[in-house]
């Protein structure tokens, strides 16, 4: 209840969001989304309804980390947001012709041939990303 710091209550958001996206033995990992929407479907019970929907605003509809299919058939790690919740800036990890790529090219969802079709799973994308300083827009 309130007795219950905010500060705990918001760590207990996101260890509930974290646990929800990871693979464990008895279920499979959540994609993002789904995460965040069983986080919504439970604020104002067990978890701060408040707090709840602050933590999703946060996190946007597609969190940083999330793969996704672009238009253009390449395999993208949204790196942040972009000008509108549906439209992040990711950077490409995999062509369009399923080619692994060294360099991540920064991609605009909010562009039509860059705008998201599908978040995928890490175990479907079947891709291991370099974690290179451009993936996530800082420098070395």
């Amino acid at each position: 209840g309130d007795a219950v710091s905010s500060h705990a209550r918001l760590l207990a958001i996101a260890d509930i969001y974290c646990a929800l996206v990871t693979e464990h033995a008895h279920r499979r990992a959540l994609l993002p989304n789904g995460a965040l929407k069983e986080l919504y479907l439970q604020r104002g019970k067990a978890l701060d309804g408040a707090m709840v929907e602050q933590f999703i605003k946060v996190a946007g509809v597609y969190p940083p980390g999330t793969l996704v299919k672009l238009a253009n058939g390449e395999t993208a790690v949204v790196a942040r947001h972009g000008t509108a919740p549906t439209a992040p800036i990711v950077h490409s990890v995999v062509s369009a012709r399923g080619a692994a790529l060294n360099v991540y090219p920064g991609r605009d969802c909010s562009e039509a041939r860059y705008a998201i079709k599908e978040v995928l799973s890490h175990v479907r994308a079947n891709v291991t990303i370099n974690h290179k300083p451009g993936l996530w827009g800082y420098k070395q």
